[in-house]
């Protein structure tokens, strides 16, 4: 599962694990499935978030880049 380090304006760091991260412009959600379903791992508001980065594993260890947060897909 991919873990990202969120760190917010206050300058706290939480390293979380989840399947995706999504906003919806007002609140940014860390998820993970279960039973086929989208459930909430954490979240906070948008405007609380100054960086997230998301761990990335390679043959020589692993090193944090920066994390794209995708819109909340449209449901169906």
């Amino acid at each position: 599962m991919p873990t990202y380090r969120l760190t917010d304006r206050q300058g706290s760091e939480r390293t979380l694990q989840a399947t995706r991260v999504v906003t919806d412009d007002a609140e940014v959600r860390f998820e993970t499935t279960l039973d086929g379903r989208w459930r909430p791992v954490f979240s906070l508001p948008a405007n609380d978030v100054d960086s997230l980065m998301r761990r990335v594993n390679e043959v020589a260890g692993w090193r944090w880049i920066r994390a794209r947060i995708e819109p909340v897909p449209a449901r169906p």
